[in-house]
This record gives structure tokens, sequence and C-alpha cells, in this order.
């Protein structure tokens, strides 16, 4: 006998779901798909029912949607990295699993690329945020900005 899913059912399987691994993650993201997809639910109702935001529910059912079957997933990677593949704007989430396995991109290099950058910060990205940091530190006139006048003084 095939019995349908209540809502409730769902929900209670979504939150019985919750880790930090990537399984868990995937779970959630066919829980959600199903809950939104599938059954229509207000994405309001099921935020408050399982207690997540409904942007992030949002996303987990888009990344479920691009990745349904666990063949078209780069088993090596990790959900977060599907994730950004499947909201991508610029190419098919397909598109960015490829690139993000055939270069070994982590996360933060794979966002790197969709934005056109390269996937490590060049040397003068490296520098830019470091002066940031350091006038962000001069301007709180404490010991912190002394000690860092005292060291560009003692370069000059």
């Amino acid at each position: 006998m095939n019995e349908e899913l209540s809502y409730e059912q769902v929900v209670g399987d979504f939150i019985g779901a919750e880790g930090d691994g990537n399984d868990a993650k995937w779970k959630q993201s066919a829980y959600a798909f199903l809950l939104l997809e599938k059954m229509c639910a207000p994405i309001g109702q099921v935020s408050h029912d399982t207690g997540r935001n409904p942007k992030y529910l949002k996303q987990l059912a888009t990344t479920f949607l691009a990745f349904p079957e666990e063949g078209d997933r780069a088993q090596d990677m990790c959900f977060s990295l599907h994730l950004h593949c499947a909201l991508a704007t610029t190419e098919t989430p397909e598109y960015w699993l490829d690139e993000s396995v055939r270069h070994a991109y982590t996360v933060c290099e794979l966002l790197r690329v969709m934005k056109g950058k390269t996937p490590k910060p060049t040397p003068l990205e490296v520098a830019e945020k470091a002066w940031k940091k350091i006038e962000k530190v001069l301007e709180s006139n404490d010991e912190g900005s002394i000690y860092i006048r005292e060291q560009i003084e003692g370069l000059i």
C-alpha cells in the first residue's frame, strides 16, 4: 500500500534530519523540495514549523531540484558547494559543478570564479584587504593605533 505522506510527517522528518553532515543537508533539501514544490505548502508556515529561515528553505529546495539524484552530485564535494552551483545565475548548476570538480574549487574559490575573479586573491587584493584593516585600527586611536603608527614611522 502506497500511503501518502502528510505535511506533519514531512515536517517531522525534516526536523529529524538535522545535522551538520552532507547526508543530513541532502535529506533536508529533499524534504524542503517536497514541502514547497510538491505539497505547495506556504513557505511562511514551513518556516514557522521547521524553525528555518524562508530564504534558506527555498535554497534547500532549489539545490535538490538542481541535483535530485545522487548520480547528479559530486560525491567528494560538500553540500554548500552544490547549493552555490544551484543558485548560480550566470551558467547552469551543472556547469559550475563540473568546473568545481575539474579545478577542485573550495566554496570560496567557486564564489570568486562566479564573480569573474581568479580563484585565489591576487597580491593586490590581499594588500587592499590588509590596508582596510589597518585603516580601521588607525581610526580607533587606542594602543593598537599607536603601535601601527610607530611601525609605519619606523619604515619611513
